[in-house]
């Protein structure tokens, strides 16, 4: 999975790439804080190929705040040990 605020870094696997807005130096940025549902969701599903779901996620951006409601302080890092 790449996130990047530069689509043209997914090539050539753009299928790859999360879109979010570039960081300036916002301390109260949460771009990335706000993807964690969704990635969550991607390990908690156990996707076998996430070219499935990440288009689908670029074209509803509103996805990052509807998740983010549905699922409250989720941690990546322990949602991915679980699942190694």
């Amino acid at each position: 999975i790449i996130i990047d605020d530069k689509k043209e870094n997914f090539d050539p696997t753009p299928s790859n790439g999360i879109n979010i807005k570039a960081w300036t130096e916002d301390p109260t940025d949460r771009e990335l804080k706000d993807l964690i549902p969704f990635l969550h969701s991607i390990v908690e599903n156990k996707e076998k190929d996430v070219r499935n779901v990440i288009p689908g996620y670029n074209k509803k951006p509103e996805n990052i705040k509807l998740q983010k409601a549905n699922k409250t302080r989720i941690h990546l890092l322990s949602a991915l040990q679980m699942h190694q």
